[in-house]
């Protein structure tokens, strides 16, 4: 599970608590933005070189350096989806039925 602390960071845990939970926020062109439950203020971005982080709600519009919009699409077998940044084409996340 992908944790956001209060300042932003990102981890990987075993919990789960209200900072594993994340919001798919309808964005603009079928894409979304991905926000912490627990700190709205936190975006899941991702740099030019593939790097995931958060970004905060008025970085997450300079598109040149951070992409804040994802896509959710169905995977080939289409039993599950992947994440995966708008700009930068790079998977986030990919979650299968099997």
């Amino acid at each position: 599970r992908l944790r956001c602390d209060l300042m932003g960071s990102l981890s990987t845990t075993d919990n789960w608590k209200g900072w594993e939970v994340w919001r798919f926020m309808e964005a603009r062109d079928g894409y979304v933005k991905i926000s912490s439950w627990m700190h709205s203020q936190h975006l899941l971005c991702c740099d030019t070189e593939g790097k995931i982080s958060t970004c905060g709600h008025p970085k997450s519009f300079d598109q040149l350096e951070i992409c804040s919009l994802w896509a959710v699409e169905k995977t080939a077998s289409g039993e599950g989806v992947v994440v995966r940044s708008a700009l930068h084409q790079n998977w986030l996340l990919s979650v299968s039925l099997d």
